[in-house]
Parts: structure tokens; C-alpha cells; sequence
């Protein structure tokens, strides 16, 4: 994932976590651009907020993973 956002020249790495699990593996690569991470968990996103490089963001829970791409896109977009 790192190398993929670096060689594209990403401005952000967006991932969707339910434990924390996949933003802390990204975390531990330090990557150049921030890493935002989107949880249902209060719990989780207290974790993520120690975690280097990551921006926890709360995200309610959604039926489809189109409407959850597409709204991960829209918050991360206004954050």
C-alpha cells in the first residue's frame, strides 16, 4: 500500500477498519502521506489517534460497500 501511494504520488492513504488493524499495519511503514482512517468504533478511533501518521474519522455503519466507497471519499474530502 505504501509503495502503490508513493509511487502514484498519493495525497492520502483511505482505508475503512473495523479493529484498527489495517491502518496500524500501514502506520508501521510511515508513509509520506497521511493515512485516514474511517471506524464505527469510538474505541478504535481512540487508538488510531495514537497511532503515527493516522487521522481516525467516525463513520456510521452503511448496507452497501458502494454507498460505504462513496462516503468515505465525500468525508475524507471534507475533512
Amino acid at each position: 500500500t505504501c509503495t502503490t501511494a508513493h509511487d502514484l504520488g498519493a495525497v492520502a492513504i483511505i482505508n475503512v477498519t473495523k479493529s484498527g488493524e489495517t491502518a496500524k499495519m500501514i502506520s508501521k511503514h510511515r508513509p509520506e502521506c497521511p493515512i485516514i482512517s474511517f471506524t464505527t468504533s469510538e474505541k478504535v478511533y481512540n487508538q488510531l489517534a495514537l497511532s503515527w501518521g493516522v487521522e481516525p474519522l467516525m463513520i456510521e455503519e452503511l448496507d452497501s460497500t458502494d454507498r460505504l466507497f462513496e462516503r468515505t471519499v465525500q468525508l475524507a474530502t471534507e475533512a
